[in-house]
């Protein structure tokens, strides 16, 4: 029985018991800035626009005409686009 032979001469690669240890890094993780994005604006000082606040404050400016006519355009522009 020649296959008798062949099993015996097979060699089984036993594991080594001299394992080599993972390495893990040490840079100290992070975990990353999702929301970095909604931080309020006023945190970052963009300064004075140079445009009132709401609409108390546009009738009260000195170029209330000027800032009534701008809102009557934006609002005429959101009706005629339907937003």
């Amino acid at each position: 029985t020649s296959l008798n032979h062949k099993e015996d001469d097979l060699e089984i690669d036993e594991p080594q018991s001299d394992s080599v240890p993972i390495r893990r890094s040490i840079r100290t993780r992070h975990t990353p800035d999702r929301m970095c994005l909604y931080i309020d604006a006023e945190e970052h000082e963009l300064g004075d626009l140079g445009e009132p606040a709401n609409y108390k404050a546009a009738l009260l400016n000195p170029e209330s005409e000027k800032w009534l006519n701008a809102m009557n355009v934006k609002m005429q522009s959101m009706k005629d686009n339907e937003v």
